[in-house]
């Protein structure tokens, strides 16, 4: 009866152990772990380091937690089993900011701001795989594809986003997307999502066109990014700002008392969870928001000593998402072959001696004229841009005709230009979506700059009031 009575309490633990899994927090400039049963959500251990550490992941197999230090520059691991760092350990470029993991767990990216170049780690020898990749800005984020096939870093400044292909072994273009990126995330093997802390966006990017198709407006100084259910959670400056992925929506914010960084996803004991780091600026403590993604009401919140900014927690894949994408491939396989029948067909007409002649000319022109290149711009163009329209007023009254309007986008510094007719209205055609700032300009009015994100699709009438010098 004992035997068999602590059997079965082995068993539960067992299974609640694996089914919360822990929270890691790392600490700004602090040297130390903070571990967090998710069960309870309560501090299980505290990790003391000799080195501070700027960012954290696991392995798929969650058997191993990787962290990165400037001040060694270089990649540790801790042992997730009985959490203890492992003495081997692998130097990395100059001051390393962020890592991906690999989903088959065999390789580690790791970006260094400082040598502005990406250190690849072979993990089953804890050891460089050949120099380093030079990227074309300083390196802020990382995130890799649920394929493992693509690389994504989020550069500083205008930078954009580079892609880098990992079975080809080099960088394949830069996608052009927002200014000071914080964070990224992926979802569904479709978006990319990069957190632009210095314009208040997300943009969101089509993993498969390698494009910018929406910008979307956060409140102050988004940082953290987490996807679930079709639902995108955003840190913000003091709390989350909550959007839905079907039309790019905000239909719910939650506030906070304390300035916040990293967001994570993840699934507990009790349930999935969104996890949020924040702390005031010399307090001797800090917070895990928890936030239950079904409700999205006032979050539990966790004491935590120190400065937490980073999070990792066991991520789950959709394992459906590679298998669409390996269905396609036989697509093009298949209409190549037809390509081939092309080419051998002139090569039989040249066996009777008088319909060689004939032939060529007549086959040359319809293979001109079905070129794809005119059909493909104009589905790109409406997608990436669009209409802003709106009325300016002083004293609640419109303004008249004559009165300049100024777009200027944050990505580029590009200025358009338009005037208000006599209602005060005006508008801008055919604006690439991203963030500008609108400025009003005339001799008798007093300057005013008006931030505003152009997303796709129909965007709502501006409305600006200012004030006669």
């Amino acid at each position: 009866m004992k035997k068999s009575a602590i059997t079965t309490l082995l068993l539960l633990f067992a299974a609640v152990s694996f089914a919360a899994p822990n929270l890691y927090v790392s600490h700004d400039r602090l040297k130390k772990l903070t571990v967090i049963d998710t069960a309870v959500n309560e501090i299980l251990q505290e990790i003391p380091l000799k080195f501070s550490v700027t960012d954290i992941k696991l392995d798929a197999d969650d058997r191993y937690l990787y962290l990165i230090s400037p001040d060694t520059n270089a990649l540790y691991r801790i042992k997730c089993k009985n959490l203890t760092l492992e003495a081997d350990f692998t130097n990395v470029g100059y001051g390393p900011v962020s890592l991906a993991i690999a989903n088959d767990s065999t390789k580690a990216y790791v970006i260094n701001g400082k040598s502005q170049n990406m250190s690849i780690i072979n993990l089953s020898t804890m050891e460089a795989t050949g120099d380093p990749v030079n990227l074309p800005a300083m390196p802020k984020a990382i995130t890799i594809s649920d394929d493992d096939k693509k690389v994504y870093i989020a550069m500083a400044d205008m930078g954009g986003v580079a892609l880098y292909d990992t079975v080809k072994g080099k960088l394949t273009g830069v996608i052009p997307a927002g200014t000071d990126p914080f964070s990224m995330t992926t979802y569904a093997g479709r978006y990319l999502f990069v957190s632009n802390e210095g314009m208040a966006s997300v943009s969101v990017i089509d993993m498969k066109k390698n494009q910018v198709i929406n910008e979307m407006v956060t409140t102050d100084m988004p940082r953290g990014v987490a996807a679930y259910n079709n639902m995108l959670y955003v840190s913000v400056l003091n709390g989350f700002d909550i959007f839905e992925l079907r039309g790019f929506t905000k239909p719910y914010s939650v506030g906070l008392d304390y300035p916040v960084y990293d967001c994570e996803f993840g699934r507990t004991g009790a349930g999935p969870k969104v996890f949020c780091t924040g702390y005031i600026e010399g307090e001797k403590s800090g917070k895990v928001a928890v936030i239950d993604p079904d409700q999205n009401e006032s979050p539990v919140e966790i004491d935590v000593p120190g400065a937490p900014r980073m999070l990792e927690i066991r991520r789950i894949k959709p394992p459906a998402t590679p298998t669409p994408t390996g269905t396609y491939t036989p697509v093009p396989q298949a209409t190549a072959t037809p390509t081939e029948t092309y080419t051998k067909v002139p090569t039989a007409t040249p066996v009777p001696t008088d319909t060689p002649r004939p032939t060529p000319k007549p086959t040359k022109k319809p293979t001109k004229r079905p070129t794809p290149k005119p059909t493909a711009t104009p589905t790109e163009d409406p997608m990436l841009r669009s209409d802003l329209s709106g009325r300016v007023f002083m004293n609640n009254n419109p303004v008249g005709a004559g009165v300049k309007i100024k777009a200027i986008s944050k990505h580029t510094d590009k200025v358009y230009v338009t005037k208000t007719d006599e209602d005060g209205r005006f508008r801008f055609e055919k604006l690439k979506i991203g963030a500008y700032v609108i400025s009003i300009e005339a001799t008798y009015i007093v300057e005013k700059a008006v931030a505003v994100t152009v997303n796709r699709g129909k965007n709502p009438e501006m409305k600006i009031d200012v004030k006669r010098r």
